[in-house]
C-alpha cells in the first residue's frame, strides 16, 4: 500500500511539472524543448514593409486619419518577423511622433502627413507593424 501511495504522489508529481510552464512578465511561456509560446494578449514586436493600395481614407484632418488599404506585396525585414499577408485588407493609423500635443516637425511626420492627400487607388510603399493597443501602425513611408 505504502508503495501505491508514494508512486501515486510521484505520478502527480511529474504531472504537475510537466503542465505547469513558467511564464515570464511579457507572457512568454518558457518550454523545455526551447519553443515560445506568445500568449493569445500579445503580440511580438513585428515589422512588414508592403507595397499598398488605398482602398478608402477616413479623414478628419491632416493628422488624424485612416487609411483602408489592400497589401499588394509584403518584403522580409532581417531583424523583426513580418506578419502582415499579401492580398489581406489592414485599416492602417500612422504613428506620428508627437512633441506633447502637436505633431513633430520631422522627414517621417512629413511622409505621413502625405497619407492624407492619398486617393482611392493610389500605391504607397511603407513599413507597418501591428501593436497590441492601436491595430496596424504605419511607421515609415519609403520611397
Amino acid at each position: 500500500m505504502k508503495i501505491f501511495i508514494l508512486s501515486s504522489m510521484i505520478f502527480f508529481a511529474l504531472i504537475l511539472t510537466n503542465c505547469c510552464a513558467s511564464k515570464n512578465s511579457a507572457g512568454v511561456e518558457n518550454k523545455k524543448n526551447g519553443l515560445v509560446k506568445i500568449s493569445p494578449n500579445t503580440i511580438q514586436q513585428n515589422l512588414s514593409i508592403v507595397q499598398a493600395e488605398v482602398i478608402n481614407l477616413e479623414k478628419k484632418n491632416s493628422n488624424d486619419f485612416k487609411l483602408l488599404v489592400k497589401i499588394l506585396s509584403v518584403k522580409e525585414n532581417d531583424v523583426y518577423p513580418s506578419i502582415a499577408v499579401t492580398g489581406n485588407e489592414y485599416m492602417l493609423t500612422p504613428n506620428f511622433i508627437f512633441n506633447g500635443e502637436s505633431v513633430v516637425d520631422n522627414d517621417i511626420n512629413k511622409s505621413l502627413l502625405k497619407l492624407s492627400e492619398l486617393s482611392l487607388g493610389d500605391k504607397f510603399k511603407a513599413e507597418i507593424f501591428l501593436d497590441n493597443r492601436n491595430g496596424w501602425l504605419i511607421q515609415k513611408v519609403l520611397e
